[in-house]
């Protein structure tokens, strides 16, 4: 989103080691004296410090960023899933995907990180399984296309945090533009009905008996029903889905099973928004 190169990130790394935690602040404070002396005394490129500082610039105007705080909300969030409570993070309509990159990725990684200590911590001390996480992404080929998927971590936690008790939950209308790497990672498919060939073949890829299931997709209505296939059963089937009202929530409040449990991969593909 930033159009980074490797240049950028030996230059980041210059910066990190003379600054520390407080890096990116100094940075952002600095004039083209300053940098012309950082770049000599540490053997920066002066023009890639500048560069950087100049894409870096939009931090400052972001409504949810600050200079410094005493607390650490990120630490927060994670805190609250560790509890079993459950996240929303959502922008609005003014921001742009950049804002989602950088918020999804700070506390993506920082998921994977505890996750990661405290599960080997909790093996090596013979302890209980830890809580089970599911990341659930909206619109996922915004952060899952293929430009898009190396900048995150979330291909990491599709290829190997199901293992740490961390499942991915991919939802969205146009599964084609999901990285091929991340869908073949996916377990478990619900798909409404698709008529585009691409995303027919994208939520298809990876099973058996396609011409089986691509008929099965094919007869499905237009809403209320949606095809199951992958780890999750025994073999695929065709679902009616429950309309979803207040009266269906007072129903399931605290009695279905948890879909983390499973420690299993989805991806829900439909044309129609109701379906995801």
């Amino acid at each position: 989103e930033l159009n980074l190169n490797d240049t950028f990130f030996s230059t980041s790394y210059l910066l990190r080691r003379a600054f520390n935690d407080q890096w990116l602040a100094r940075l952002l404070e600095m004039d083209e004296p300053d940098i012309e002396v950082f770049a000599t005394e540490t053997g920066a490129h002066a023009g890639s410090l500048s560069a950087l500082r100049r894409k870096l610039l939009y931090l400052e105007d972001c409504d949810y960023t600050v200079r410094s705080r005493s607390d650490d909300p990120v630490r927060d969030i994670v805190a609250l899933l560790e509890k079993g409570e459950h996240v929303v993070v959502q922008f609005g309509p003014r921001h742009r995907l950049r804002d989602y990159m950088l918020v999804a990725n700070l506390l993506t990684r920082r998921i994977h990180e505890k996750y990661t200590e405290r599960s080997e911590l909790a093996r090596s001390n013979g302890a209980g399984e830890r809580r089970a996480l599911v990341v659930v992404l909206e619109e996922a080929h915004k952060f899952l296309n293929p430009q898009a998927a190396k900048q995150s971590i979330f291909g990491t936690i599709a290829r190997e945090m199901r293992k740490f008790g961390v499942s991915l939950l991919v939802i969205d209308q146009r599964p084609s533009s999901i990285d091929s790497e991340v869908m073949s990672q996916l377990g478990t498919r619900i798909s409404g009905l698709l008529t585009d060939e691409n995303d027919i073949a994208a939520v298809l890829s990876g099973t058996s008996d396609r011409s089986s299931l691509r008929g099965m997709l094919a007869s499905l209505e237009p809403s209320q029903q949606c095809l199951v296939v992958g780890h999750a059963i025994p073999m695929p089937m065709i679902l009616r889905t429950r309309e979803y009202s207040f009266e269906l929530g007072k129903l399931l409040d605290g009695k279905g099973p948890s879909a983390a449990a499973t420690g299993d991969l989805f991806m829900v593909a439909g044309r129609r928004k109701g379906l995801t």
